[in-house]
């Protein structure tokens, strides 16, 4: 349920935004408005205001529209009975000139971008806390345990630029996948300083796996703390309640909560040894025997029967009024950037064209971002709006990119593309569009029914 209100609620807040640039330019610039409309298809509601804009919620909530006036819709706009005077035509959209034209059109992604950074400035001046950059003990077969990386270790750096949290870091890889190397700068708990150089070639964004578990980069938990209890488990019947730490399995300390399922899932069902501190500070040692268990995925492991609330080490991170602005700006240029370099990783072979989710994958996210709180929600909606933003900037026809493209060649040439021009350039947008949502919902089922 979460996820089908998560995706509505993300849509229609992205899908207003959006409108509203191309509204209110479109208005500054003289051109009338006849209908804004919130979701597409049969109209649910109507409302006409003073000004003659029809104001519209239809029964397609995966996207809207502003309908302003134009001379090649007039009878488009009869049909749809909206009553313009002849007069009124003298300011239609092509009318303008072309820099006003311009306007109305780049407002749209533009407003996605000012969102973003309205949100992430907010976000900043209000402070939220994040876990730091520490890293657990990597898996032995890891690429980061292979490379001599340590429980305790923080990262400072990833290929130059600074970090100063776990997800800062995790965004930082990302950006850098199929690169080789991509030198990451640590501190050891001793204060050293230490550089190493992983391989994110092999890394294409195939699979929904993070990127940072995949190279071993696991993030350092400060105590691992159990959320629940299953009734009849191994777990139970020893003792374990929820709110209970788990500080060691083995002896050996639990920096990361694969410390713990590797342990369990690799005992084949011989006894394992934890040390448990309760919600009152008593520590205990409790022996118990791990249960093969079929997981929600099909899958058979060895299991004891609880599951985690983690407690990393967190550090509170907030900025004032003029530093908070500043990291608006800044988060949105590297997420624009980011996603410029992923379309060209994309297109060279160096990303997997599986990366890219349609709306049962930002639906999902949207609500498992919801289902954490308001804040973690409005960081996923001002990822988005980037996206949105960005998405709708390449010149593809049909997008605002597109015409943005076709004014910026009448500038430049002194006259408008052709007709013939414009509709094979529809055309051809069109059927892109409809590729990159079959190909963005077959990745999207494919992720759903655990086809990658």
């Amino acid at each position: 349920m979460l996820t089908i209100v998560g995706l509505i609620l993300s849509i229609s807040i992205l899908v207003i935004v959006h409108e509203w640039g191309h509204y209110q330019v479109a208005r500054w610039c003289g051109v009338p408005v006849l209908a804004f409309s919130v979701g597409f298809g049969t109209v649910l509601w109507r409302w006409r205001d003073r000004r003659g804009c029809e104001w519209r919620i239809s029964a397609i909530p995966l996207g809207g529209y502003v309908k302003m006036l134009a001379l090649a819709e007039r009878k488009a706009n009869e049909e749809d009975g909206l009553q313009v005077p002849p007069e009124a035509y003298e300011n239609a959209f092509e009318k303008k000139s072309v820099w006003k034209r311009l306007a109305i059109v780049a407002a749209g992604p533009l407003m996605n971008l000012i969102l973003a950074v309205v949100i992430y400035a907010s976000l900043a001046m209000i402070g939220t806390w994040e876990p730091v950059a520490s890293v657990g003990e990597p898996p032995a077969a890891s690429q980061a345990a292979r490379l001599g990386v340590h429980a305790g270790w923080r990262m400072q750096s990833v290929a130059g630029s600074e970090v100063k949290t776990f997800n800062d870091a995790r965004w930082k890889i990302i950006a850098r996948m199929g690169e080789n190397p991509v030198p990451v700068r640590f501190a050891t708990p001793e204060g050293a300083g230490r550089w190493v150089d992983f391989d994110l070639s092999g890394l294409r964004g195939e699979t929904q796996d993070d990127p940072m578990a995949l190279i071993g980069l696991r993030m350092y938990i400060k105590n691992l703390m159990v959320g629940s209890v299953f009734s009849g488990s191994a777990a139970s019947e020893a003792g374990i309640a929820p709110r209970d730490m788990i500080e060691e399995v083995n002896g050996k300390p639990v920096t990361a909560v694969n410390d713990l399922t590797d342990a369990v899932d690799g005992s084949a069902g011989e006894p394992v040894e934890l040390l448990v501190r309760s919600a009152s500070g008593e520590r205990r040692r409790v022996s118990l025997r791990p249960r093969m268990t079929r997981t929600e995925g099909g899958e058979e492991k060895w299991m004891i029967g609880v599951r985690f609330g983690l407690v990393p080490e967190l550090v509170h991170i907030q900025k004032g009024p003029v530093g908070a602005l500043g990291e608006g700006f800044v988060r949105v240029w590297d997420l624009v950037a980011f996603s410029a370099e992923s379309f060209v990783k994309m297109v060279s072979g160096k990303m997997s064209p599986k990366s890219i989710g349609g709306p049962v994958t930002i639906g999902d996210m949207a609500g498992q971002s919801l289902a954490y709180g308001l804040l973690p929600f409005l960081s996923f909606l001002a990822m988005v709006s980037v996206s949105l933003g960005f998405l709708n900037l390449l010149p593809v026809p049909v997008l605002d990119g597109g015409h943005i493209a076709a004014f910026l060649w009448e500038i430049v040439t002194g006259r408008p593309l052709s007709e013939r021009t414009v509709e094979v350039a529809q055309k051809l947008g069109l059927g892109l569009l409809g590729l990159l949502m079959v190909f963005a919902l077959t990745n999207d089922f494919s992720r759903l029914f655990g086809l990658n």
